[in-house]
C-alpha cells in the first residue's frame, strides 16, 4: 500500500510542474527584451520631457524631444512637440524643420501642416504658410484653426479680399467664433473698410465671451480712423494711464505704414529669419 500511494504522488506532482510551465509562455530572446526596454526608454523620456515643459524650461523640454525622436524616429508626436516647443521659444526656424520632418513622415498631419504654417508666417514666409493651410484645409475641411491660420497668411501677404472670403467661410461652420470675426474686422480694416470692421468688433465685445483683447481690437481699428479720442476712451476700460498712452503711440505708428506692414504689426508677426 505505501509504494501504490507513493507512485500515486509523483505523476500528480510532475504534472503540476508541467502546467506552470505552460501557464509561463515562451521566454522573450535577446532581441524581444531590448525592443521592451527601448520601448520603456521611449516612453520614459517622452514624459520626462513633457513634466519638463509643464514646468517652463522650455530648453531642456526640447533636448528631451530631440532625444525621444532619435530612439524613435519613425513617430511624429516627438517632432510636433518639439516644433511647438521650439516655436514657444521663438526659433521659428528650428520648429519648421521639426514639422516637415513630421509632415515627411505623415504627410496628412494636420497639427503639423498648422504648425509649420505659423512658424512661415513668423520666417516671413506668408505665401509658403498659405500653401500649408490650404493643404491642412484639404485633409480636414471642418479645422478652424486652419481657416484663422490661412486668413492671417493671406492678409500678410495683401490679399484682403481673399482673406475676407476665407474668415467667412470658416464662419459658415463657426458662426460664433470670435476669433474669426476679429481677424475678419482686422482684415476689413487693412482693406479700408472700417465701418464694416467696427460693425462687426461691436457685436464681438457684447458677446459674453469677449474679452480686453477684444476691445482694444475695436480701439485699434480707431485709432487707424485717427479716432484717438474715441479709441483713449475704450482703452480706459481695461487698461491704465501709460498702457494708454503706449497703444495710442502704435495706433499713430501705423499711419506711416502701408497695408502689408500693417498687417505685420497688427498680428504681431517676427519677420526674423
Amino acid at each position: 500500500m505505501t509504494k501504490l500511494y507513493h507512485w500515486n504522488l509523483r505523476p500528480a506532482t510532475f504534472g503540476f510542474v508541467i502546467l506552470l510551465a505552460s501557464c509561463g509562455g515562451p521566454i522573450p530572446d535577446a532581441d524581444e527584451r531590448r525592443g521592451e526596454q527601448e520601448t520603456a526608454g521611449y516612453n520614459q523620456i517622452m514624459r520626462v520631457a513633457a513634466v519638463t515643459e509643464k514646468g517652463g524650461d522650455l530648453i531642456s523640454a526640447a533636448n528631451f524631444y530631440r532625444r525621444a525622436h532619435g530612439m524613435n524616429p519613425s513617430a511624429t508626436v516627438p517632432l510636433l512637440r518639439l516644433g511647438k516647443t521650439l516655436a514657444a521659444l521663438g526659433d521659428h526656424p528650428g520648429a519648421a524643420s521639426a514639422y516637415r520632418q513630421a509632415i515627411t513622415l505623415d504627410g496628412k498631419a494636420t497639427e503639423a501642416r498648422l504648425g509649420l504654417g505659423k512658424a512661415l508666417i513668423n520666417t516671413g514666409e506668408s505665401d509658403l504658410a498659405v500653401a500649408e493651410y490650404k493643404m491642412a484645409l484639404a485633409g480636414d475641411s471642418a479645422n478652424i484653426d486652419a481657416y484663422n491660420g490661412l486668413g492671417v497668411a493671406l492678409n500678410l501677404t495683401g490679399r484682403h479680399q481673399a482673406a475676407e472670403n476665407n474668415y467667412l467661410d470658416g464662419l459658415e461652420r463657426a458662426p460664433d467664433h470670435l476669433a474669426l470675426q476679429n481677424n475678419l474686422a482686422m482684415s476689413l480694416a487693412l482693406g479700408g473698410e472700417y465701418g464694416d470692421a467696427i460693425s462687426i468688433l461691436r457685436k464681438v465685445i457684447n458677446s459674453p465671451a469677449a474679452t480686453a483683447t477684444n476691445r482694444n481690437n475695436l480701439a485699434l481699428v480707431l485709432g487707424m480712423m485717427g479716432r484717438f479720442d474715441d479709441a483713449a476712451i475704450l482703452l480706459r476700460r481695461d487698461l491704465n494711464r501709460e498702457q494708454v498712452k503706449n497703444n495710442l503711440d502704435f495706433y499713430r505708428s501705423l499711419t506711416a505704414l502701408n497695408s502689408r506692414q500693417r498687417a505685420k504689426r497688427i498680428f504681431g508677426v517676427s519677420t526674423a529669419k
